[in-house]
């Protein structure tokens, strides 16, 4: 794999945006470029963090906040009802 198209890989593995196969590949140039690779990947995780702590938060949707809630909420009941019956 050559260097530009490791680059574009370590972009989306920052992300975590790989699939398995792309995952393998990935750990594979990375050996083979070494500390050219790393120094890549540090500075690729340096500029997500910088991006992460510049975005200002959006509060969500109240319907997809309640929807949320509601698939938490639901999660949890069976475990309740197991341990209500002594079964958890």
């Amino acid at each position: 794999m050559t260097y530009e198209e490791f680059q574009q890989l370590a972009r989306l593995f920052i992300l975590g945006s790989l699939d398995a196969e792309e995952m393998e590949r990935f750990h594979i140039a990375r050996v083979c470029h070494g500390e050219r690779a790393e120094a890549f990947l540090r500075e690729c995780r340096d500029l997500a963090a910088a991006l992460a702590v510049g975005l200002e938060p959006i509060p969500p949707a109240p319907e997809t906040k309640a929807r949320l809630m509601e698939t938490i909420r639901d999660a949890s009941r069976p475990k309740r009802r197991l341990a209500a019956i002594g079964l958890n």
